[in-house]
């Protein structure tokens, strides 16, 4: 790390939501500390046994980024397409892992400006770009990004009179996840979406789920218990639907994290939110640094798989 040359290698992982963070993160390696990234997508030629299906979302990038496929963990130059190694070797640029540069940094008795911002930007993972200083570049190059792609969730006033509901189940069911992030019961969750429709003049509740089968059958729809399911095609459908809200009720999910900050960050009044607490099943150092200034926290209510029939891949 102490070669002005050095490039980081950070690897793009999860979902949509997920991809907007590690994003965030590498905008803010290159731009505000000052080192080159490269963007990693071999997660998503790999399968993996108690996770949804993935598909990298992001396809455009803000200027100047590299897109790679690295191999397995290897992060030198046998990592990198042949033509990037030419490249790269030209320069004398090693090639190293985000989370190497920060065990490397964490190991040094003096760490450099540089490395120390790495420290930073990882003790704040999620989210990355919520430091203690945060990076206006970074926030100006995500919304650039954003905007281009869901135009209409950046309009100053909301034109979608609807409660968005959130509700992440999927791969939080299995017994991988069960334990660590847990979902949400969606009985709880359409609880809290009527307290805020009956605070918005009786908005109607719209359901943004993975699982809309799951979700029915748990919570039927009835005279007394009403909701329409949303028909987001995609993650980005999904995003720009939660973002363009009246008002949002969150799962414990990144997708739901940067539609409420969408919603409460430009907009002339920012959105009503109400986000769990704890994130995960037990409590976390990201219970702190999530949060938004006015989001509402609520207790989670975790879901009683016991009582249901849940059938995972």
């Amino acid at each position: 790390m102490s070669t002005p040359h050095t490039t980081i290698s950070l690897r793009f992982e999860g979902g949509l939501g997920n991809q907007l963070f590690q994003l965030a993160a590498a905008v803010h390696i290159r731009d505000v500390v000052g080192i080159p990234v490269v963007l990693d997508r071999q997660f998503y030629f790999q399968h993996y046994a108690n996770m949804d299906p993935r598909s990298l979302e992001i396809d455009v990038l803000p200027h100047g980024f590299t897109l790679i496929r690295g191999r397995g963990r290897s992060s030198w130059f046998r990592a990198l397409p042949r033509a990037i190694v030419r490249r790269v070797i030209t320069r004398g640029a090693p090639i190293i892992l985000f989370n190497e540069a920060v065990a490397a940094a964490r190991s040094t008795s003096d760490p450099s400006p540089e490395q120390l911002a790495l420290i930073e930007l990882a003790d704040h993972d999620p989210p990355f770009f919520q430091s203690a200083t945060p990076p206006m570049a970074t926030a100006a190059t995500m919304r650039t990004l954003l905007e281009t792609r869901i135009p209409l969730a950046f309009r100053p006033k909301t034109d979608s009179p609807y409660i968005s509901v959130h509700s992440r189940l999927g791969d939080y069911v299995n017994e991988r996840w069960r334990g660590e992030l847990g979902p949400n019961d969606p009985s709880s969750l359409l609880a809290l979406g009527r307290e805020l429709s009956e605070r918005h003049g009786g908005l109607p509740i719209r359901v943004f789920t993975d699982s809309p089968g799951l979700f029915a059958r748990i919570c039927p729809p009835s005279d007394t218990n009403r909701y329409e399911l949303s028909d987001a095609v995609s993650p980005w459908d999904a995003l720009a639907g939660m973002a363009r809200a009246h008002a949002l009720v969150m799962s414990n999910s990144t997708l739901s994290w940067w539609a409420a900050f969408i919603a409460t960050s430009f907009r002339e009044q920012p959105a009503d939110v109400l986000m769990p607490h704890p994130w995960f099943v037990d409590h976390r150092h990201v219970d702190e640094i999530l949060p938004m200034a006015g989001w509402t926290m609520y207790q989670r209510s975790l879901l009683d798989l016991s009582s249901i029939e849940v059938t995972w891949p």
